[in-house]
């Protein structure tokens, strides 16, 4: 699939199924197929497999309030910042061109994905949202093969977090 078809296959496929359940998880299916992409490509044994962040979604809600009733018809890009941790970096992206663009790094951990149509023209914009986590350095080796300890490699060969055994 090209990448350019991202945001628009999003968009109808959110649409068609009516389901925020299944948007979410095709939004993280796209995000962790990329990663993984990247993964091979560049040799790192580390790539985090994303989880949906809620959090995320209410920012990217949030930006989109910000525009009100005006139309978003430009790649806008907004990097919100923690204070408190400066290590905490959300990156918002309105209209993306591409995902690959956006996919985080390695330690990244949340994304999401939101829409917002436009009441003028009826374009709708995709928003997707996701966690920057520049202390994570990228180890080399094939994918999953360097999870860290509180993870372990999934079927897409990204580290996934481990499941908590239940009592």
């Amino acid at each position: 699939m090209k990448l350019l078809g991202f945001p628009i296959l999003l968009i109808l496929l959110h649409v068609a199924n009516g389901s925020d359940g299944k948007f979410r998880k095709l939004c993280l299916d796209m995000f962790n197929k990329e990663r993984y992409e990247v993964a091979k490509e560049k040799g790192w044994a580390n790539m985090n497999q994303l989880e949906y962040g809620e959090r995320h979604e209410k920012l990217i809600q949030d930006t989109f309030d910000v525009y009100e009733d005006r139309c978003i018809n430009r790649n806008v890009t907004t990097v919100l910042k923690n204070l408190q941790n400066m290590d905490n970096i959300i990156k918002i992206v309105l209209n993306p061109d591409s995902v690959k663009k956006y996919i985080g790094d390695v330690g990244s951990q949340k994304a999401a994905c939101a829409y917002k149509k436009c009441k003028e023209t009826g374009v709708e914009t995709l928003a997707i949202a996701v966690d920057i986590n520049s202390l994570v350095d990228p180890i080399n080796g094939s994918p999953g093969s360097a999870c860290p300890n509180n993870r372990q490699p999934d079927v897409q060969m990204l580290c996934e977090l481990k499941k908590k055994k239940s009592n």
